[in-house]
């Protein structure tokens, strides 16, 4: 193989040709994708390069030596260990002294350590550094059994056979055996909030109890709403009933008094005079007095009429006494003037009063 040295004009060699045809003159300027055509060269720094085995009986290296890069395996002058990760921060890192630091490890074998941090505490030790994880019997401490729940298991089927849960629930799959004179005192027992069970029972009721108020309250509403359909047809039936009523009371009057009623009224073809009755189809007079009077229609000049009729009194249809007028009506009174209504009184117009010497509409007047 040849091997291209590079020279300085004064023939010195400075440096060598890697395989892709660059100029390198120093080792640290090596890319792993292009090394030199030399198998071995030593630059003008003292660097060495070489492709073959290193075997060695013995041998010191001086400063830090390196495997595959600076971050893959490396040995500082000072004799720290660090393998992956960064060079500040490797995956796993062994200083001069022994002391180790790993990201993670799978240990299959003896673990030895006067301490062992486990989240930043020393479960070896306590707080005060006195008592250790194991008593000199090879016992747990008892200061280290604060425990939130516990589970034992059977050695041969992987069964739960004690459990206590980080509420307290103690789940016991077994023979409990007491010796001689041993207590339970429940005296002692300190039960702090509800059983679960008592809860469960009780979150029932009041689900059962909240369904049947719901059941109950649906129940009244149909019963009300039943009672209120059954109202209107009683009130419907009621209303005909009185309408009946009245007109029986106003023809048994009329039978009292000897009178006909409007219908018969309405339907004279003939005329009648006796001792105590005037029957025509029409009476005409000047001036006719009476001390009562009764009739279908009462024409008043020729613009308006008073006259018995049916239609709505603003509270329900039933039979009325109409008063019309294609002019005006105006009702006087020298003194007072009373209007009674058990329905109330319903105008379907603007209502105008007299406040303070000037007209104005009686929503203007109320709203003030």
């Amino acid at each position: 193989m040849a091997i291209k040295i590079q020279c300085s004009t004064k023939g010195q060699p400075t440096g060598v040709r890697t395989e892709k045809g660059r100029s390198v003159t120093r080792i640290s300027s090596l890319s792993s994708g292009d090394v030199p055509n030399a198998n071995f060269w030593i630059d003008m720094y003292g660097d060495v390069y070489l492709k073959g085995t290193i075997d060695a009986v013995s041998g010191i290296f001086r400063g830090s030596l390196e495997v595959g890069g600076p971050t893959a395996f490396r040995v500082d002058k000072q004799g720290n260990l660090s393998i992956g990760g960064t060079a500040t921060n490797p995956n796993f890192y062994v200083d001069a002294n022994g002391n180790m630091k790993a990201k993670s490890a799978d240990i299959k074998g003896r673990v030895d350590a006067s301490s062992l941090y486990i989240g930043g505490k020393n479960i070896l030790t306590n707080t005060s550094g006195s008592n250790h994880l194991a008593t000199g019997s090879s016992k747990i401490d008892s200061d280290y059994l604060d425990l939130y729940g516990i589970t034992i298991r059977n050695k041969n089927t992987n069964g739960v056979t004690f459990q206590v849960s980080d509420s307290g629930v103690v789940t016991i799959n077994g023979n409990i055996t007491m010796g001689a004179g041993s207590v339970i005192n429940w005296a002692t027992v300190d039960q702090s909030g509800e059983n679960p069970q008592v809860t469960s029972l009780r979150n029932t009721v009041n689900n059962q109890i909240s369904g049947l108020q719901t059941d109950m309250s649906n129940m009244r509403y149909d019963m009300n709403h039943q009672f209120n359909i059954i109202n209107q047809d009683i009130d419907y039936r009621m209303s005909w009933m009185r309408d009946d009523i009245n007109d029986i009371e106003y023809n048994l009057r009329l039978v009292q008094d000897n009178m006909l009623s409007n219908w018969e009224v309405q339907n004279i073809a003939s005329t009648v005079i006796t001792n105590k009755l005037i029957q025509a189809p029409t009476i005409q007079g000047a001036y006719i007095q009476g001390g009562t009077m009764q009739g279908v229609r009462f024409y008043l000049g020729s613009f308006g009429s008073i006259y018995d009729g049916y239609g709505s009194d603003g509270v329900r249809r039933t039979d009325l006494v109409y008063i019309e007028s294609s002019r005006g009506i105006a009702i006087a009174a020298s003194e007072g003037m009373r209007l009674e209504a058990g329905g109330g009184l319903w105008l379907n117009c603007d209502v105008h009063v007299r406040v303070g010497g000037r007209w104005t509409t009686l929503d203007e007047a109320l709203s003030k």
